[in-house]
């Protein structure tokens, strides 16, 4: 059965890497760290456009199943989002190499 309304793991995949580049420059008011931190400017949007894929996965599952239950609804949304992320996160740190941050 197909929860997702015809939409394949590549097609959230190109959704995220849109949204993940529709940002490349930032400008960072703290000094800069070594690893990710999500209360940077480039964390922070790199934490949006999860919640962004988030919200797509979920308006694409609901686009197809009005009758399942909240708690199956959310454990299939969370099992496709986890499978995502092992698979976008040689992306996300390709996209971290790449951006330009700008440190006032």
């Amino acid at each position: 059965m197909d929860y997702f309304n015809g939409k394949t793991d590549d097609d959230f995949i190109k959704f995220f890497i849109d949204e993940l580049y529709s940002k490349t420059e930032f400008v960072q008011v703290t000094p800069p760290v070594e690893e990710f931190e999500p209360d940077q400017e480039y964390g922070k949007h790199i934490l949006a456009t999860q919640q962004k894929l988030h919200d797509y996965i979920k308006a694409a599952m609901r686009e197809k199943m009005n009758y399942m239950s909240v708690d199956s609804e959310r454990k299939r949304i969370e099992k496709k989002k986890k499978a995502l992320f092992e698979k976008l996160l040689p992306d996300i740190e390709l996209y971290i190499s790449k951006i330009k941050i700008d440190y006032k």
